[in-house]
């Protein structure tokens, strides 16, 4: 995981620098865009529940294009011998049993 931040730490730094801003303004930003994406799918996950679903209509011009933020927070799935589960099962699973 430290090889990632390194990597996040090096991308952040190549993009403000192509903008002539910071790294941090640049983390802001994204921070900001992600907000306002969650913000939004949260209002349409409140039209889908009063059956208004279908007539949902983003008011952030931005919301069609980072469709792809949804799955960002669901357990991520692996695989060991033929075995799928999440994330979140191993969490579990670890608490029951403890690994020395």
């Amino acid at each position: 995981m430290l090889i990632d931040r390194y990597k996040k730490y090096d991308s952040l730094k190549e993009i403000a620098e192509i903008f002539g801003t910071t790294k941090d303004e640049i983390e802001r930003k994204l921070k900001n865009i992600n907000t306002q994406y969650q913000r939004e799918r949260r209002n349409y996950k409140k039209c889908q529940k009063s059956g208004a679903g279908n007539e949902f209509k983003a008011k952030w011009f931005g919301y069609t294009a980072m469709a792809f933020l949804q799955d960002r927070n669901k357990p991520k799935k692996g695989h060991q011998a033929g075995i799928e589960y999440d994330v979140l099962q191993l969490a579990v699973f670890a608490t029951i049993i403890p690994i020395n």
